[in-house]
């Protein structure tokens, strides 16, 4: 066991020691307290009673001595106490004991009787009853007829009787507290280990995370808050492996994306430079490596684009403008690949001029995102579909193809940095994937909504609002 790890265990057994101490202190005295007043109030009552039963017997001339001999030995067996009357002289009348060896006697009776005179009841606590010094409680009670007293009744109760009860019930309140206190301290160092064997789980995966090993996982089959916590570990493993498989994937993407280009441009640059490229046929190699260039610019931006936007750096140029003036402009980007493809596009305009309220340049970008996956994911004599309803003050504009669809597990996914749902589907899916993620944050920016729907086998359709220009916009 480790002092280290169970350090809080022994600050809680240590604590809990010295409030056990403190309760069961307070928790004896009160009871001892009690006790004694218990005893005091009885014996109280029972010289009470036997003072006024005596009166009585002496005003008949039937004493029996016989009722008093049993009330005696009553109460010597039941509170062990030395019981006499005196008269108000000190002179003793009945005796509960032969021998006065260890009890009041004649010689010493009177200072008691002599503080009764003035008709209270006495109690004194002293050490006079054996050899042995063992405390006794000595009650000496008056008994009063028309102001005058007739008779002093005084008992000796010695306190061991009443300390052995006591004693009885300190006996069983400590087993009791002792055992409540084990079945706490066990329950407390199964929680414990239960506890470090968690948290050892946890640094343990934690560790394994920080160096890379993101399939690492807590195992914990118990609910509270360290499962949670657990759950919580082991959900960020997971996404952190996802987005090292997304970095990765980046890498691979990017590095071919660059390294094409690069080569072609490396490759015709040298041929026209040595000569293997004729002079008459340098433009059109020239215009290739121009392009290549272009494209390298277009990846670069489209990175920094989506890095701005995340960062909350680009600012949106709101205006007024056609909205299907710019879906025909983008279109006209794809001619070539739609007729390529044999596509048969469609608009479903919700009027002839819908003119909405935002960054005309970003929803371009947004357009040709979505427009180029619908075309590329398109299949040959496939189907393209452009849209626009009005619900309420938005513009709804929904974008269609008639490709294979999303995978239903990946949709979620589709808005991530360098996420591709499907890296084998055709020779024309190239990008590193981030033309979604950077349609979502133009989208954002707007705040406004962007969907998908998507099926296998029938197609995906991506939707987005636009707020309608009001009159005073369009002025």
């Amino acid at each position: 066991m480790k002092f280290h790890t169970h350090k809080p265990l022994l600050i809680y057994a240590l604590i809990s020691f010295v409030l056990f101490m403190i309760v069961f202190g307070v928790f004896t005295q009160v009871i001892s307290n009690y006790f004694t007043k218990s005893l005091k109030t009885e014996l109280i009552n029972e010289a009470t009673q036997i003072g006024n039963d005596y009166f009585d017997a002496c005003q008949t001339e039937d004493f029996d001595l016989g009722y008093f001999n049993y009330k005696f030995r009553f109460l010597s067996e039941h509170y062990d106490t030395h019981t006499l009357i005196a008269s108000p002289n000190g002179e003793i009348l009945l005796d509960s004991l032969k021998s006065h060896d260890h009890c009041l006697n004649s010689d010493n009776i009177n200072p008691f009787v002599e503080r009764t005179k003035t008709g209270s009841i006495i109690m004194e606590e002293s050490n006079i009853y054996n050899e042995l010094g063992t405390p006794i409680i000595t009650i000496g009670v008056p008994i009063m007829r028309k102001g005058l007293i007739q008779y002093v009744v005084l008992m000796h109760a010695p306190l061991p009787k009443m300390n052995s009860t006591i004693f009885f019930i300190y006996k069983i309140t400590f087993l009791t507290l002792m055992v409540a206190v084990c079945l706490a301290f066990i329950y407390t160092l199964v929680f414990s280990n239960q506890t470090n064997r968690t948290l050892e789980a946890l640094n343990k995966t934690s560790k394994e995370v920080s160096n890379g090993n993101f399939e690492s996982r807590v195992d914990v089959t118990y609910a509270g808050q360290f499962g949670e916590l657990a759950k919580n570990m082991n959900e960020m493993a997971e996404e952190l492996g996802k987005l090292e498989t997304m970095r990765k994937d980046f890498i691979a993407n990017i590095s071919h994306d660059i390294r094409s280009p690069l080569t072609s441009i490396k490759g015709f640059v040298q041929a026209i430079l040595d000569g293997t490229i004729p002079y008459e046929n340098q433009d059109k190699y020239l215009n290739i490596v121009l392009a290549e260039t272009e494209r390298l610019s277009s990846l670069t931006n489209n990175i920094l684009l989506l890095s701005k936007m995340e960062n909350q750096q680009v600012l949106m140029e709101k205006s007024p403008f056609e909205i299907h003036e710019i879906i025909r402009k983008v279109l006209l980007q794809f001619d070539q690949h739609i007729i390529n493809k044999k596509i048969d596009v469609k608009f479903l305009f919700y009027k002839k001029d819908l003119i909405v309220f935002a960054d005309s340049n970003q929803i371009q970008r947004v357009l040709y995102n979505l427009i180029d996956n619908a075309v590329k994911f398109s299949n040959v004599k496939g189907e393209l579909i452009i849209e626009t309803t009005v619900i309420k003050d938005k513009v709804e504009v929904s974008i269609s193809d008639s490709g294979q669809g999303i995978p239903e597990e990946s949709i979620k996914y589709i808005w991530d940095r360098f996420h591709k749902a499907d890296r084998s589907r055709g020779k024309d899916k190239k990008g590193i994937g981030i033309g979604l993620s950077i349609v979502k944050e133009i989208i954002k920016a707007h705040e406004e909504r962007i969907d998908v729907y998507s099926q296998p086998g029938k197609g995906s359709t991506f939707a987005f609002t636009l707020p309608i220009a009001s009159k005073t916009r369009q002025i």
